[in-house]
């Protein structure tokens, strides 16, 4: 009988996490199949090298196919009677790859890790997608994972074990010395958050049997975002591009979307297309900052926003956000200049608040960071961002109860910001110490 185990692994850049893996999958008897979706050039590279020293298979999309599809992908490839479909951020103590051998059976999903949801009052415990384990004929039987209803991530691997349980699976929790870094890919693709929630909504109208939500009608790149529907945006877009490869408007377009996929090296080049084709519109040299701004270029991100700001010079947003990229790079005093200038332009700015706020914080003039983020709450009461910045200038005035509250609703209403999520962690731990 084969004891080779495949272990398959959709993966988008993040090169640091190929140290630990390679410890995790380098085992005689282990084919490693890393299914690339778009990778910047060197990180590919350096994928596809590490596949070739542990003897595996590398294969390469030029677009992001998310998690589901290229699952299925590896699963093509894959030669292992025993399949293991493994996230890219784990790390591992090598005999858990003698733990697979022994505990993989036919007629059960295997899984290291639970996840939970509560649909209709009910709960429903699943094995987490980031470590699942079956035979070979087993995954066959299910059709493998459904990429065409759930073609961006999460939710997934909930249906994927409704399904199994539906055809006589059983669902095993295994305790293997494999362990999950936790959305260490995910917080870096800034369309998945709302994948999640529309996701969720596919599930449950699964579950209930009822008809899929009705898809809203996507205008833009962030209506695609928002709707969830990132996959669908980047084809469209790509396919725009084509059509008409000399307009910069859409050149940007698509450079928005794929930088919500993760591809911020390809979105990187789009930018810079529209930017050769009609170096004088606003719109790409701003989108291009905004990009080496989320990438921690500050420098880069700086002089496009100043160009972008002397293209448009009434435009409060632009304004508003070379404010954001000065208050990062340390510019403090700039930064405020910055944002007080967008809110002449336009008192109600939401980006010029929030960043006045920040900067004045890390000036160390804590009530009038307050105050503004006062002013920006009363104004925008549905948006976690005025709640961050409230709760971080009462956290200085070491108001830490206050502080707390008000970041936990920041986090209610948008709990995937990881700078909130710290400094929740912080003052909590603070309280803790007093008490």
């Amino acid at each position: 009988m084969d004891q080779t185990i495949s272990i398959i692994t959709p993966w988008l850049d993040h090169p640091e996490f190929i140290p630990d893996y390679e410890r995790a999958v380098g085992a005689p008897g282990v084919e490693a199949i890393v299914i690339d979706n778009g990778s910047a050039a060197a990180n590919a590279t350096a994928l596809a090298d590490m596949v070739g020293r542990v003897g595996g298979k590398y294969i390469r999309n030029e677009k992001n196919r998310w998690f589901a599809a290229a699952n299925n992908q590896g699963l093509a490839a894959a030669a292992g009677e025993t399949i293991v479909f493994l996230n890219n951020d784990i790390s591992a103590d090598p005999t858990w790859i003698d733990a697979i051998r022994r505990d993989v059976k036919q007629g059960a999903l295997y899984g290291a890790g639970l996840g939970e949801v509560s649909i209709d009052g009910r709960t429903l415990n699943y094995l987490a997608g980031w470590c699942i384990a079956v035979k070979r004929s087993d995954i066959d039987r299910l059709g493998g994972w459904d990429a065409t209803t759930f073609e961006m991530p999460y939710w997934e691997d909930a249906d994927l074990c409704v399904r199994a349980f539906k055809a006589g699976m059983k669902l095993v929790h295994v305790n293997w010395p494999v362990r999950h870094k936790q959305n260490g890919t995910s917080a870096s693709v800034p369309g998945l958050p709302f994948a999640f929630k529309r996701n969720l909504e596919l599930l449950t109208s699964r579950l209930r049997g009822t008809a899929a939500p009705a898809a809203a009608q996507c205008r833009e790149p962030n209506d695609f975002v928002v709707a969830g529907r990132v996959a669908e945006g980047e084809r469209l877009y790509a396919e725009a591009v084509g059509r008409e490869p000399d307009r910069a408007d859409l050149w940007t377009k698509y450079g928005q979307i794929l930088e919500a996929s993760g591809r911020f090296e390809a979105a990187e080049q789009a930018f810079q297309q529209a930017i050769w084709l009609d170096s004088k519109a606003t719109t790409p040299h701003e989108a291009w900052a905004m990009l080496l701004l989320r990438t921690d270029r500050l420098a880069d991100s700086i002089r496009e926003f100043r160009i972008a700001a002397e293209l448009n010079p009434r435009s409060a947003q632009t304004l508003a956000m070379l404010g954001f990229a000065l208050c990062a790079y340390g510019e403090h005093r700039q930064s405020v200049d910055a944002a007080r200038a967008s809110l002449r332009l336009d008192p109600t700015n939401l980006a010029g608040a929030l960043c006045l706020s920040d900067a004045l914080r890390e000036l160390g003039e804590f009530e009038e960071a307050l105050t503004v983020g006062q002013t920006a709450q009363r104004r925008h009461p549905n948006l976690p961002d005025s709640y961050r910045v409230i709760g971080m200038a009462l956290h200085r005035l070491n108001r830490l109860e206050e502080a707390r509250q008000v970041l936990h609703q920041a986090i209610t209403i948008d709990p995937y910001t990881q700078a909130t999520r710290a400094e929740y962690q912080e003052v909590l731990n603070k309280l803790a110490a007093k008490t």
